[in-house]
């Protein structure tokens, strides 16, 4: 785990404030196996895409 500061805006206001990340993709690799692993991946991505476009965007 690590700490990492997020920057976000609130009107006129800015705030930073840090934010503890631990990162569980390696746990999640292991338990899925490579096959189920890479689908949940890719179904991820999916659901971040832009339908039409079919990328993640800003947006």
């Amino acid at each position: 785990a690590f700490n990492t500061p997020l920057g976000f805006q609130i009107g006129a206001s800015a705030f930073t404030i840090m934010v503890e990340f631990e990162d569980f993709l390696p746990i999640m690799a292991e338990k899925l196996g490579e096959r189920e692993f890479m689908a949940e991946l890719c179904n991820g991505f999916r659901l971040l895409a832009d339908p039409q476009l079919g990328l993640i965007t800003l947006e």
